[in-house]
C-alpha cells in the first residue's frame, strides 16, 4: 500500500499473490499443515501451548535477565522428557540463572520468538531486541521518505515488509533466532 498509494492497486496485487499461492498450497499439501495448525485440539497446538506454559514459568523465575541465552532447551526439552529446574540458582522471581555445565545442542525451542527471548534474556534483553528492530524500521522509513528513486523505494519497502513479516512469524516459531530466516 505504501508503494501504490492506492487501495485498489493494493488489493489487486494481493489478489494476484493469493491466486498464485493457492495452487502451490494444494500441490505441495501445505494446506493440510495449515489446517492442522488452525485446529485448536490438534496435537501441534496442544504441545505448543504446553511448551509456552513452561517458557512463561521459566520467565517468571527470572524476569529481569532471563535464565541465560541459549539455555531454554537445556532446562526444558519435550523430546527428552526434560524439565530440569534443580540447577536454577539465584533469587526466585527476581533473577535465576541456569548453572548446569553440560549443554543440549539440538533444535528444541519455544516455537515463539518473543517467549524464547523473554525466557532466555529477560525483560532487559527483550527490550534491547525490540529497540533494535524498531530503530531499524524507523531508519528504513526515514530513508524511504527522503528517497526519490523508485527502485530504492521498492527495496526499502521490501525490507520494511520483511521485518513486519518477521514480527508476525515470530509468534508461531522461533524465527528471530533462525539464521536462515534472519540473513535474508
Amino acid at each position: 500500500w505504501f508503494h501504490f498509494l492506492s487501495i485498489k492497486k493494493f488489493f489487486i496485487t494481493v489478489g494476484i499473490l493469493i491466486a498464485a499461492a493457492l495452487p502451490i498450497l494444494f500441490l505441495t499439501d501445505s494446506i493440510k499443515r495449515l489446517l492442522q495448525i488452525r485446529a485448536a485440539e490438534s496435537f501441534t497446538t496442544v504441545v505448543r501451548l504446553f511448551i509456552w506454559e513452561k517458557a512463561w514459568y521459566l520467565f517468571s523465575q527470572s524476569p529481569l535477565f532471563g535464565i541465560g541465552f541459549g539455555r531454554f532447551n537445556d532446562i526444558f526439552n519435550i523430546d527428552k522428557g526434560l524439565f530440569d529446574l534443580g540447577r536454577l540458582k539465584g533469587i526466585p522471581g527476581v533473577v535465576e540463572l541456569y548453572m548446569k555445565s553440560n549443554f543440549y545442542y539440538d533444535a528444541a525451542h519455544t516455537h515463539n520468538s518473543y517467549l524464547q527471548f523473554l525466557t532466555e534474556t529477560g525483560i532487559i534483553g527483550f527490550i534491547l531486541l525490540m529497540v533494535f528492530w524498531i530503530l531499524a524500521m524507523i531508519k528504513i522509513l526515514n530513508m524511504y521518505q527522503r528517497s526519490s528513486d523508485d527502485y530504492s523505494n521498492k527495496v526499502l519497502l521490501s525490507a520494511f515488509g520483511s521485518i513486519v513479516a518477521l514480527f508476525v512469524l515470530a509468534f508461531f516459531e522461533n524465527y528471530m533466532s533462525a539464521t536462515t530466516v534472519m540473513i535474508p
